[in-house]
């Protein structure tokens, strides 16, 4: 499976420079000619200009020229029909291993100077209903030695997975040699996922500060490579991910990850981003590759349902937030409470009475934690019907939020987004602090939160949201992977991921 780095520059020269420093890291370079200030004013580079350009190159490179507008493109040229089919032509003589071929200008290149083949390409905004008729136009129109390349803009995990099983039958079927993937939101997951379901080839950004991405979402070189397991990807290299409705923004991937290569486990973890947890799993769920999933919001009660064996704390939470592939089927578990017990059993706070501000599935996780704790227990939230129902399944007590300034706690749990980067400034809880109670916080991003700095502020102990995260994950490791999590590399990839973002 080729990486082939995408590069632009304002000048042939530029582009030339970049590619010698950055083709030793690649398995090929494209160069994007589209970006070229002279392309987009309509002067064509010679075929003798791009042979000196790639001279000395130590990987084959490949050519393209996007016109603008093209969806996911980054920049693009203006440039008549008969001008880009000239500058495929130029390229080819100049000794381009590939030209990347738009599907509608390849009647005009049935073939192309020198030893160089087509990728026939197709761009996409949203994913058709059925991605393997577009694989097939491309396959139709393919000669021997010709690649296909097909590039979309999903909206939903959903439709990414039924692009790359596109993919996958059209390779299984003896197609041409072939990519499929996803520009926006899905591109990194898309590309990780791509050689998974048979890609001969994926097309990357550079390195952070060493070039641009030249598609939306293309992600970089060395994101993908630190994704796929040491040596790359091959036959028995399973898939997991973390599936809910704001997954991209998790970090699961980066925590999981630094677990897959500590532990030297032959797979890979993306974020699949979805609105249909059942969509989904309908088509992946007993794909030969699928290892699992961590759940997240909304979907954990739903991930309970739709599993085949469920342990005994998923069905006392009524939610999961763990799905592991296995012979029987999906097996569902909750690491969210036993996270929590072990957090709360730690702490130095003699604890005998607490306080859950919300609704959802962590807060689920919260009152059965402190069930098995047996400590009276009290629930708040904005759904305050939701609130009653939890209440009564959990033996606690149900109160609206006005009345949370007449309520005794020692400790408080809120499991809300208030506070969150999404919600930033907001407290859940607005009252006194007992002084000496312990307050945890769900919420990891930011690690400070509004709610933190008041509990501190009053001599409160806290136990953050990035403590809570990483008891789960941990005991998610071994779920997925059999082994003894590597808690030092998952905390530090935590942080790290977490430092990145600022």
């Amino acid at each position: 499976m080729e990486r082939i780095l995408s590069l632009a520059a304002d000048d042939l020269e530029a582009l030339a420079r970049r590619a010698r420093d950055l083709a030793p890291h690649a398995d090929a370079v494209e160069f994007r000619l589209d970006a070229l200030s002279g392309v987009r004013r309509g002067e064509l580079p010679t075929a003798a200009q791009l042979a000196e350009a790639a001279r000395d190159l130590p990987t084959p490179w490949t050519a393209a020229c996007h016109r603008a507008g093209e969806p996911g493109v980054v920049g693009g040229a203006l440039l008549d029909p008969e001008a880009r089919l000239e500058l495929y032509r130029r390229a080819a003589a100049a000794g381009a291993a590939f030209v990347d071929v738009p599907l509608d200008l390849a009647p005009g290149v049935p073939s192309l100077p020198g030893k160089a083949g087509r990728i026939l390409s197709r761009h996409l905004g949203a994913v058709p209903t059925n991605p393997g008729d577009a694989l097939a136009e491309l396959q139709r129109a393919a000669r021997p030695g010709d690649r296909v390349k097909f590039v979309t803009a999903p909206e939903d995990a959903v439709d990414l997975l039924r692009l790359l099983l596109a993919l996958e039958r059209h390779v299984a079927d003896g197609g041409a040699p072939a990519s499929a993937f996803a520009t926006g939101v899905h591109g990194l997951p898309s590309r990780i996922l791509a050689p998974l379901f048979g890609a001969s080839f994926v097309l990357l950004a550079p390195p952070a500060g060493l070039g641009v991405p030249t598609a939306v979402g293309q992600p970089a070189l060395d994101v993908v490579d630190a994704a796929w397991p040491e040596g790359g990807v091959d036959s028995s290299t399973r898939f997991y991910g973390v599936a809910g409705s704001t997954a991209r923004h998790s970090l699961s991937p980066a925590v999981q990850g630094a677990a897959l290569r500590a532990r030297g486990v032959n797979g890979v973890y993306v974020h699949l981003e979805t609105a249909d947890l059942d969509a989904l799993l309908d088509l992946v769920g007993e794909h030969p590759r699928f290892g699992g999933l961590s759940v997240t919001a909304p979907h954990k009660e739903a991930a309970l349902r739709r599993a085949t064996i469920a342990d005994e704390t998923s069905r006392a939470a009524g939610a999961a937030n763990t799905l592991v592939r296995t012979k029987q089927g999906l097996s569902a578990f909750n690491s969210d409470v036993s996270a929590l017990v072990s957090a709360l059993s730690r702490a130095r706070t003699g604890a005998r009475s607490a306080l859950v501000i919300g609704a959802g599935g962590a807060a689920r996780a919260a009152l059965l934690a402190l069930q098995r704790l047996d400590w009276p227990r009290t629930v708040a939230a904005r759904r305050a019907e939701q609130a009653k129902l939890l209440a009564a399944t959990f033996g606690a007590r149900a109160v609206a939020l006005e009345e949370l300034d007449q309520v005794a706690f020692d400790v408080l749990v809120q499991t809300t987004p208030m506070g969150s980067s999404a919600h930033p400034g907001e407290l859940a809880f607005e009252g006194e602090l007992p002084p000496g109670c312990l307050v945890l916080d769900a919420v990891y991003r930011p690690l400070n939160t509004p709610l933190l700095r008041k509990a501190r502020a009053n001599g409160c102990e806290v136990v953050s949201g990035a403590d809570w995260f990483l008891r789960q994950a941990a005991e998610q490791v071994r779920r997925f992977y059999g082994c003894e999590p590597p808690e030092d590399a998952m905390t530090r990839a935590f942080f790290e991921a977490l430092a990145a973002e600022l």
